[in-house]
């Protein structure tokens, strides 16, 4: 069963080092099998405080998205998204 995890970004603090992060995290995700189907399009929030933008990202199964968001490589990568924005990150299964 497919699964997301899902990025709400509150706030940008360093738009470089989030591109940084953008070039770190994609060969990482292409390699556990991720796939952007989001990345800051066009959003209305309807509850809730504002959001610089939301970023999802598509995985074959549950176990394959938490296994890239704990590995060694992304987490290299995140600590670059860490300085660079503010975030809450979420792991949900799909729809079977």
């Amino acid at each position: 069963m497919r699964a997301y995890v899902i990025f709400y970004v509150g706030s940008i603090t360093d738009p470089a080092a989030l591109e940084r992060y953008k070039r770190a995290a994609l060969p990482t995700l292409r390699e556990a099998g991720g796939k952007v189907t989001i990345a800051y399009g066009r959003h209305e929030v309807l509850e809730g405080a504002p959001l610089a933008g939301i970023v999802m990202v598509e995985f074959p199964t549950y176990e394959a998205a938490r296994a890239w968001y704990h590995s060694d490589a992304y987490r290299a990568a995140s600590a670059l998204r860490k300085a660079a924005a503010t975030a809450h990150a979420v792991l949900v299964e799909g729809l079977s």
